[in-house]
């Protein structure tokens, strides 16, 4: 069964009142879920907490109605994670702060070539081409998940890709 499916059968579980079918969902998806709060937030704790609130959001949005999934969970799920994650980096910041500075979405890795030239892509272009070919999905999901134009997606992911190709350290990469 395809996992559409199969998360679908488990939501409308969960709406019946099933701690077993939100139990297999959480399961299927946390490390999903923990690996985009991370990158969201740049900080392990601060996902965990992330995490915890987007199953809990998750979990009252399936008692309240009846959720149907037109793309996989994980495009439904994308847009919540990231919400979350810049509330909560922002309460963060009043909390430390007093006051709310900008907020810069954490760096990728520099350790790598790749690495660095990700992180210098603009943060648009990243987040599409970190959707794609890390978590594999289609254009139409990333533009479901972003709530931008399929178009959009394609031309910054073209944009990424084109910088990708022009860098000395990537270059090899993608020929």
């Amino acid at each position: 069964m395809p996992e559409r499916e199969s998360d679908q059968l488990l939501l409308d579980g969960v709406r019946s009142g099933s701690a077993e079918a939100f139990a297999a969902l959480y399961e299927r998806h946390r490390e999903y879920v923990w690996r985009v709060a991370v990158r969201m937030t740049g900080d392990e704790h601060l996902a965990l907490d992330v995490a915890q609130e987007t199953f809990a959001w998750l979990l009252s949005r399936c008692r309240k109605r009846r959720l149907v999934l037109t793309a996989r969970l994980t495009t439904f799920l994308y847009p919540v994670i990231r919400n979350i994650a810049i509330t909560r980096r922002r309460q963060g910041a009043r909390e430390v702060h007093g006051e709310l500075p900008e907020v810069a979405s954490p760096e990728p890795a520099h350790d790598t070539d790749l690495g660095r030239v990700l992180a210098g892509l603009p943060e648009h272009q990243r987040e599409v081409l970190l959707l794609r070919f890390v978590e594999d999905m289609s254009l139409l999901e990333i533009a479901a998940a972003l709530e931008i134009p399929t178009g959009t997606v394609k031309s910054r992911l073209h944009n990424a890709l084109q910088r990708l190709r022009e860098a000395p350290a990537t270059r090899d990469l993608l020929d």
